[in-house]
């Protein structure tokens, strides 16, 4: 499932959208989907974050995958996250490696310890300094085909066309 999938940057949302002087809109590229990662993928499609639990040391893991990385048993059962989390360190990008991004920068990356007890990474909205310890919840960014997970404080954005969209344990809800 390696396609793009065009996206209107914040920046240039609204009247004159990518008119002259405009930034192009940003490609996003799909995720290479597999069949341990296509059940999240379809979670977060449907606003939803999917986690592993394994049946036989009871610990959660993230990201998906054939065998736990604690006690190395194969059985597991989905869990759904419960929508919150707590930022444990992050870094603001101020240059792009890939100039598709370039219209994005300043971004933050999380790292965020979530309630279940697993670890993910991901933007944090709104880009601004975080602290250590802050409280998020979950946006939901709709790239045409798939799904992006970004986490967002309570004052994070929700609702804008391509931008973090509120759903079941996103910003705003229980688990900001």
């Amino acid at each position: 499932m390696s396609a793009t999938t065009p996206r209107t940057p914040a920046s240039a949302a609204g009247p004159g959208a990518n008119g002259p002087g405009s930034a192009p809109p940003v490609v996003r590229a799909a995720p290479d989907v597999d069949a341990d990662s296509a059940p999240s993928w379809a979670a977060l499609r449907a606003g939803r974050v999917a986690l592993q639990r394994c049946t036989a040391c009871g610990r959660v893991r993230f990201p998906p995958m054939p065998g736990c990385p604690h006690c190395g048993a194969t059985g597991f059962e989905e869990v759904e996250a419960s929508g919150g989390g707590t930022v444990y360190s992050w870094v603001r990008v101020h240059r792009t490696a890939d100039e598709r991004f370039a219209a994005d920068v300043p971004y933050t990356i999380a790292a965020v310890d979530l309630d279940e007890g697993c670890r993910m990474f991901g933007r944090l909205e709104p880009p601004a300094e975080p602290s250590i310890g802050a409280r998020v919840g979950f946006a939901f960014v709709h790239h045409g085909d798939w799904t992006e997970l970004r986490f967002a404080g309570a004052d994070g954005p929700a609702g804008a066309a391509g931008e973090p969209a509120a759903g079941p344990g996103s910003a705003g809800g229980a688990g900001a």
